[in-house]
């Protein structure tokens, strides 16, 4: 897999297609998740993530020139209920050959007013029953869906649909399923050691780490925290010279030696680089 960093959108192929609009080709990367999309500046009106191994269509900035996300032959399941808020003037999202498997994804579309072109051609959603009906009904602004365009009587029909009681009860099951988990979905990760902290033990583990002063303290912390065990500032033994009682610092052996400038540094960055992930 290819992670898609400001090094692969350096080396992507710009080009006018055939409608005249600025196309960034980002085809046959193996690229896992979409990131760093920010590094384009909204220099396109189309990006092309077509032969991917893409799950979400998510994590967007704010881009007001991009119009349309091809995204045929990836692995996605979930569309992001922001995306109306990242894409504001989205008109075309082609997502053939994906996994999406809940009409409670199509849902997340309602925000994207401009979008008048969608497909989800041979995505297990299309053998829903009154999927275009559910669909048409959900984005009325839709011109063509699956590359068929949108008749009227199809308006009217989705319209009686939602007037009746099977359509109230479709919506309720649509509702409930958006709760549920999706088969071929990642499985959220419990691996983060702060998850379930409280926030005065969060605050604590923080002090601890902008209290380490070598890389091995920061290490000897997060092993703490992935064994269950929440790290403590100890109280330092006053020396025979005579530092104030009651110090708080860090258990480390006395004869240790003094960090070096260097070694300080590092373990500084890498306390706040600990402190991000934990956070």
């Amino acid at each position: 897999m290819v992670r898609l960093t400001a090094d692969v959108f350096a080396h992507a192929v710009p080009r006018m297609n055939c409608c005249q609009e600025r196309e960034l080709d980002l085809r046959g990367l193996k690229i896992p998740a979409i990131e760093n999309v920010g590094v384009t500046q909204d220099q396109f009106d189309v990006l092309d993530f077509t032969d991917n191994e893409i799950k979400r269509v998510d994590n967007f900035p704010t881009f007001k020139r991009l119009s349309t996300l091809l995204l045929s032959n990836n692995h996605v399941t979930r569309l992001s209920p922001t995306l109306s808020e990242q894409l504001p003037n989205l008109d075309c999202l082609i997502l053939t050959n994906n996994k999406i498997t809940n009409l409670s994804e199509v849902d997340n579309l309602i925000g994207c007013t401009k979008l008048t072109m969608l497909s989800f051609v041979n995505n297990p959603i299309i053998r829903r029953q009154h999927y275009r009906l559910y669909v048409i009904a959900k984005l009325p602004q839709l011109k063509a869906l699956d590359f068929v365009k949108v008749k009227a009587i199809e308006r009217e029909e989705a319209a009686k649909l939602f007037r009746s009681a099977a359509g109230r009860l479709m919506q309720q099951d649509v509702e409930a399923e958006s709760k549920t988990f999706t088969p071929g979905e990642d499985i959220p990760s419990t691996t983060n050691p702060m998850a379930n902290l409280t926030a005065e033990q969060k605050d604590q583990v923080r002090a601890v780490i902008a209290a380490a002063s070598t890389p091995e303290e920061v290490d000897r912390i997060e092993r703490q925290l992935k064994a269950g065990v929440i790290p403590t500032l100890k109280k330092a033994a006053a020396p025979a010279g005579g530092a104030a009682e009651g110090t708080d610092a860090m258990d480390t052996s006395p004869t240790a030696p003094a960090p070096t400038t260097a070694e300080a540094k590092d373990a500084a960055e890498k306390a706040a680089a600990h402190a991000v992930l934990f956070g």
